[in-house]
């Protein structure tokens, strides 16, 4: 998996209330972040609420995360999916502030691929007359975007995996997000969350056709694909 972690928090200048409260900085998240990097997962950005208004916010998030996670982070994901509405501005963002991919053109109600692509791919911009240099891996599917909708993890499991065999018939990718506090069936406010996380990762990892892995590995897969041809 890859973990996004806000380097931001509520009490900066220009943060929201919608922003997080946890301080990436504080001497506990040094464990969290070298357990992390021991087995292989990524640390990635979790761009705050604001971010989209100024490129330096971005390069500023990057580089605290950076100094708090002692690694390089290569991707983001938006708050909220929350990227201002001049979407294709903030993307440019993303490229002048140093990031290699961005995973944030998603639903926040709804279970889908936003674009309708199910394949990493540099977004256009017409005002520019060029791709994006950073690449959009899709997400298709958000742990809010099932509940309240579902009573129950079997359907919710089956809804997620009605769209994973398409996505496999087609040698797709598709990316699920999922919140810690809600992947932990073991808490009471959201078990029903935690129930189905966990039969979504035991079905996946059955599947030997099926490659689960962080967003870098996607990346560079894909990259180092691109130059070679």
């Amino acid at each position: 998996s890859t973990f996004f972690f806000s380097s931001i928090n509520s009490s900066n200048s220009y943060a929201s209330s919608r922003d997080v409260v946890y301080d990436v900085q504080k001497e506990k998240f040094k464990k969290i972040f070298d357990i992390l990097k021991e087995n292989d997962f990524e640390i990635g950005l979790h761009a705050s609420y604001n971010a989209y208004k100024d490129q330096d916010r971005f390069i500023l998030e990057k580089g605290v995360l950076e100094d708090a996670a002692k690694c390089e982070i290569i991707g983001l994901r938006h708050h909220y999916w929350h990227m201002g509405p001049r979407t294709e501005n903030t993307l440019l963002m993303h490229e002048g502030a140093g990031f290699k991919y961005d995973s944030s053109l998603a639903f926040n109600d709804n279970i889908g691929f936003r674009r309708n692509i199910a394949l990493p791919y540099y977004p256009w911009v017409d005002a520019i007359s060029r791709p994006i240099n950073v690449m959009q891996i899709p997400v298709f599917c958000m742990d809010g975007n099932l509940f309240p909708k579902f009573d129950n993890s079997q359907d919710a499991f089956f809804e997620i995996k009605r769209y994973v065999d398409v996505i496999k018939k087609y040698n797709g990718i598709g990316i699920i997000d999922w919140h810690v506090r809600t992947s932990y069936p073991k808490n009471e406010e959201y078990w029903l969350w935690g129930e189905t996380y966990s039969k979504v990762i035991k079905y996946l990892a059955k599947d030997s056709e099926i490659w689960t892995t962080n967003l870098k590995n996607i990346y560079n897969y894909i990259a180092n694909k691109e130059a070679v041809l």
